[in-house]
């Protein structure tokens, strides 16, 4: 008796880049998490969603962090450097960053910006969520959704039409905030009206784990029927725009502080080429940085940081974006001589694109919103005069080291309520300019392709027993069948990504993970079971630090397929996570292999079982057959039992001339339920094992079925009567030839030398002689033996003969020159041992030597002979023969398909609850003594006992040695899936803490009398 926990979910997970620079194995990633009481579904929560939350796109080698109000690249749990690389090095590139939305409002001439992060002051103007800004609370629209924190993504806000979360990348992010909440817009500044939708997206792949895409869509919402009043909240020197207002010249981009360790010797670039922000170090080391990232055996080295402008809004005017006063083709160049920065003018329905890097230090940062305006315009603010012009700078070039800021913008549209202008930049950083060039041409092409990549199989559904100091876990085989929708994409000869090595079905493996908190890094694997393919590394070249080194992949250790996994390391009551992943394999293609995420965590809890449980039961017995095959039966889910009767048969469906009787061939087998007459399974060809070695059934009606079948050999080959009786043949037999009639009947057999002749001198047996295999001019000849099929050979006598004689069938011998094989020739009706196999053409004449022929139109006579055995005596001169000798051969035989064949009966028992009073002995209370630092608990916070071994239905009362009442619990879990488990949170019934001391409990239960126990409780 067990209580499931199931994730049924048939999605896919992201896609991911097949370029030729590697690939690596695809780590799992969970939100932070926290447990939910027990009674609950316990599904992964994340303890990030407050009001204002940071995490971080972790699952690459470049850690981003993000936020809900417009922030990124800061630290997760402070105001400092963040954007690690590699992960975990604490090597920090950015200090702060945000998007910058700057625009104009028809009547009022000054600029407004809403800042996502200000580098003079690391302050922001947005506020989580959509209107209407409930200050300190924390709805569906204010969390900062992660797609691989398990409860996120149960309640992801973007949906396929399916239903399906829409998930882009092995970890996507979502969030959405705005700039009308008057408590967060900077003092004299005036707010803009707009609202952001900010979704990330990031791999783990070898090519593109170093980038983080961010996409910022930015919402006009004065049009909003909310909007009226967040804009009244306003004071009257800074209003918000009127209702339904077009918000003209705008301009979008972000604003990057970034800090390469110390930041005063930091240095900016400007690659045109590739639209292309690059900040790096000035002598490329930091004290405190730990890479060797250019081989000279010294640590120190830093990456280089990029912010790659990929997308922008379409010109809804043509834009003199190089201020010649002209909106032409021709170019001017913004740089120098050396390093020049070509800027042409933008026609009206092109892509913006980027119109202006602007590099600035802290000590002249822009501090009102008009000379941020005016910065993103392009100008140069620090020259603007009241009343007058400033320079038109739009792309500025470095000159020396320092702590530098850096904005790239794209502008001017307009925007129209209601309307949306998207910007996407991807964030990276590479070992040197070369790789951070590298980089940017991949994400060039991951967001060319609209970021349909390659992409891991998804996650099997999963569900969990607990049990006793036991979970299972069972998940289905969902990924074993569906293909990567990018093979589409790939083996299309026309497609940039054409790659005709590219596998669809590339399903590989399943990965089993346990945690005990849900976090990122927390996850252990506890099991892998692959494809037993022969497949267990692949060596591929990667690019590590800009340079391209072999690495070897491993991919498993070719257990064959599993699908479930007992975990008895384990306690109970405590709370465990679980997760079971799929990955894949590539042979020739990249990325080699990818994993799905997490999402189908869960949380299973071990526990007693109730009062009077008695385990399921089940038993096999053979209803038919003789073979020297079984069936083996496991639970896996004790709840899912039945209690019925099932049929298990087989058949085979074979079209093509392959001996059924050997392993390999189209044998199938089938699962029957007694009762309703229904096949529970159909059509499964898995045998010998429950997963190591093979591929394992899945469970029906909580069983699991091991078929154990045999090879057709011979088990003794036994000199049984005559002189040196007893003697075994140590030779090998060879088994081929064909039977589609899988005769059951062919089991034992026994060669009696009679000799060529009688006493007068007439030859009485014959067998058929051929001349080779092609079975071409076959003789009737002499054989000095019968062969004869002697069906079960048993000798409860002890005499050494069968027991059962009436059964024997003698049979013709068939014999060659060629190798001294024997073949045995089938036959079902003594005395006319060669109809089925060859028919006559002549009179019964030894001599004829068309006599015997094979009927190559009969397919019984083309398939019909059971096997060969090697190193029998076939020559007459053979002197090791003497009448009277008898020599067994004895065989294993193989499942026999067939209605006549085997047939095996499973008996099941469902779940007993048996109601006695001596069940009540075994209740418990755990921990005892309970010390509320024990760590038995999961939250310190929380305290509380268990009460074990509960019948289904029960009241628990607690008394103090007083024999005053503390506390009354009513346990009602009815059901064979009752747990007995019933918490106490050691609070009286006045909702106090109580105080350390022992307790009596007195528990009844209907149906099974009464019980008293004691327990201490210690309280530090």
């Amino acid at each position: 008796m067990s209580r499931i926990w199931t994730v049924w979910k048939r999605t896919f997970l992201p896609l991911t880049l097949v370029l030729a620079f590697g690939a690596t194995l695809a780590t799992t990633a969970l939100g932070n998490v926290a447990p939910k009481y027990r009674r609950s579904l316990r599904k992964v929560s994340s303890d990030q969603k407050n009001e204002f939350a940071k995490r971080s796109h972790d699952v690459g080698r470049f850690k981003l962090p993000i936020s809900n109000y417009g922030v990124h690249g800061q630290h997760e749990t402070a105001v400092g450097s963040g954007g690690e690389w590699p992960n975990g090095s604490r090597d920090y590139y950015i200090f702060g960053a945000g998007i910058w939305i700057a625009g104009k409002v028809p009547g009022d001439p000054e600029g407004r910006v809403a800042v996502g992060y200000n580098p003079n002051s690391a302050a922001f103007e947005m506020y989580p969520g959509t209107l209407p800004n409930n200050d300190g609370e924390v709805g569906p629209m204010e969390i900062l959704y992660m797609s691989t924190d398990g409860e996120d993504y149960a309640n992801w806000p973007l949906r396929n039409p399916d239903g399906t979360p829409k998930i882009v990348s092995v970890q996507d992010s979502w969030a959405t905030y705005n700039d009308m909440n008057p408590a967060w817009t900077f003092s004299t500044e005036k707010p803009l009206g707009v609202q952001v939708i900010q979704r990330g997206y990031a791999w783990n792949y070898t090519t593109n784990q170093d980038i983080v895409f961010l996409e910022f869509n930015i919402i006009n919402i004065t049009n909003d029927p909310l909007y009226p009043d967040a804009a009244a909240k306003f004071d009257p020197s800074t209003p918000a725009p009127p209702p339904n207002t077009t918000l003209v010249d705008m301009y979008i981009g972000p604003g990057v502080d970034p800090d390469i360790g110390r930041a005063t010797d930091d240095m900016l670039d400007f690659d045109p080429s590739r639209n292309l922000g690059i900040a790096w170090d000035f002598d490329g080391k930091e004290a405190n940085f730990d890479l060797d990232l250019d081989g000279d055996g010294e640590i120190g080295d830093t990456g280089v940081l990029g912010y790659d402008f990929l997308e922008s809004p379409i010109a809804d005017r043509d834009v003199d974006v190089n201020g010649d006063g002209v909106v032409n083709d021709d170019s001017v160049n913004f740089g120098t001589e050396d390093k020049p920065i070509w800027v042409k003018d933008v026609h009206k329905g092109e892509q913006l694109g980027l119109t202006a890097f602007k590099i600035f230090v802290l000590q002249i940062d822009p501090r009102t919103d008009q000379e941020r305006y005016d910065l993103m315009a392009g100008y140069d603010y620090r020259t603007m005069i009241p009343g007058g012009d400033s320079v038109y700078v739009p792309f500025d070039v470095d000159t020396a080291p320092e702590d530098k800021r850096f904005i790239q913008c794209t502008g001017p549209f307009n925007l129209a309520p209601g309307d949306t202008a998207r910007t996407v930049v991807a964030i990276m950083v590479g070992a040197n300019m070369d790789d951070l060039k590298r980089l940017s041409d991949v994400a060039q092409a991951i967001y060319d392709n609209g970021y349909f990549l390659p992409r891991p199989p998804i996650a099997p559904n999963l569900k969990a027993i607990e049990g006793d100091r036991m979970v299972t876990l069972i998940w289905d085989d969902s990924p074993e069948t569906a293909e990567d929708p990018f093979a589409e994409v790939a083996l299309d000869p026309n497609s940039v990504f054409y790659d005709p090595n590219y596998v669809a079905q590339d399903f590989q493996g399943y990965r089993v993970y346990r945690s005990l908190t849900g976090v990122p890094g927390s996850w252990t694997m506890l099991a892998q079971y692959d494809k037993k393919d022969g497949v267990t590394a692949r060596i591929d070249t990667v690019i590590e630090q800009g340079l391209k080194i072999p690495v070897r992949i491993e991919l498993g250790t070719d257990t064959g397929l599993q699908h479930h996994y007992v975990d008895t390391d384990v306690k109970n009551g405590v709370a465990y996570y679980y997760s079971v992943t799929s990955y894949d394999y590539q042979p020739v293609s990249t990325p080699v292999t990818l994993e799905s995420a997490t999402v189908n965590a869960l949380v299973a809890v071990p526990r007693a079982e109730q009062a009077g449980y008695r385990s399921p039961q089940v038993e096999v017995e053979r209803c038919g057959g003789i073979s020297d095959g079984g069936v083996e039966v496991k639970i896996i889910d004790p709840v899912a039992v039945t209690g019925h009767d099932y049929q298990i048969t087989f058949t085979d469906s074979m079209l093509e001339p392959i001996d059924p009787l050997k392993l390999g061939s189209k044998k199938f087998w089938h699962v029957k339920d007694v009762q309703t007459g229904e096949y529970v399974i159909k059509n499964r060809n898995y045998f010998n094992s429950w997963g190591i070695g093979g591929d394992e059934a899945l469970p029906v009606d909580g069983l699991i079925y091991k078929i154990l079948d045999v090879e057709k050999q011979i088990t003794s080959l036994t000199k049984v009567f005559g002189k040196d009786a007893g003697k075994t043949l140590g030779i090998l037999p060879y088994y081929g030839g064909r039977n589609v009639k899988a005769n059951k009947d062919y089991r034992d057999f026994e060669f009696r030398y009679t000799g060529f002749t009688n006493e007068a001198g007439d030859t009485v047996n014959y067998g058929i002689q051929i001349q080779s295999l092609g079975l071409t001019n076959p003789v009737k000849k002499p054989c000095p033996y019968e062969l004869w099929d002697i069906g079960v050979f048993t000798d409860e006598d002890g005499d050494g003969r069968d027991d059962n004689p009436d059964d024997d069938v003698r049979l013709w011998p068939l014999f060659t020159k060629i190798g001294n094989f024997h073949f045995i020739l089938d036959s079902n009706s003594p005395g006319t041992h060669y109809d089925e196999d060859f028919f006559s053409v002549a009179a019964h004449d030894p001599n004829n030597t068309e006599y015997w022929r094979l009927n190559m139109r009969d397919p019984k006579s083309r398939y019909d002979w059971d096997y060969q055995i090697a190193g029998m005596p076939v020559s007459p001169e053979d002197t090791s023969w003497a009448v009277g000798d008898v020599w067994r051969v004895v065989n294993t035989v193989p499942i026999v398909p067939g209605p006549d064949g085997d047939c095996f009966l499973v008996k099941t028992q469902q779940i007993q609850v048996v109601k006695a009073a001596d069940e009540l002995k075994a209740i418990k209370v755990v921990p005892n003594p309970f010390i509320i630092a024990d760590d038995f608990m999961r939250d310190p916070a929380f305290p509380e006992v268990h009460f074990t071994h509960l019948p289904a239905k029960c009241t628990i009362r607690i008394f103090n040695t007083a024999g005053d009442l503390i506390q009354t619990l009513h346990h009602d879990q009815p059901g064979i899936d009752s747990d007995g488990y019933e918490p106490w949170n050691l609070l009286s019934k006045n909702d106090q803490l109580v105080a350390s001391g022992v307790y009596i409990f007195h528990v009844e239960a209907p149906g099974y009398g009464e019980f008293v126990g004691k327990f201490a409780v210690i309280v530090r």
